[in-house]
């Protein structure tokens, strides 16, 4: 609802009336990694990793989002080149 600005104290309906906005973000359910590493059992550094990340609920990517990893001591972030429903 909101007040008309003339003064008369009239109120309206507005656009957004009955939206219902969901607070709780959503979060990660399942991390999988779906690719195998190569015949020695571990990645090479230029070797790309498949991810597959379930979360709670539906989300939507945009921009460019970045996974920040932990590896050994290190913290790299990882590009997400497709994000998808499965």
């Amino acid at each position: 609802m909101y007040t008309d600005g003339d003064g008369s104290g009239k109120t309206a309906q507005g656009a957004t009336a009955g939206v219902v906005v969901d607070a709780t973000p959503p979060t990660v359910k399942t991390v999988d990694i779906i690719s195998a590493p190569g015949s020695s059992g571990a990645y090479l550094s230029d070797e790309d990793i498949e991810v597959a990340v379930t979360f709670s609920e539906p989300v939507r990517v945009g921009g460019k989002p970045r996974l920040r990893l932990t590896i050994g001591g290190a913290q790299p972030y990882a590009t997400v080149r497709f994000a998808g429903a499965a």
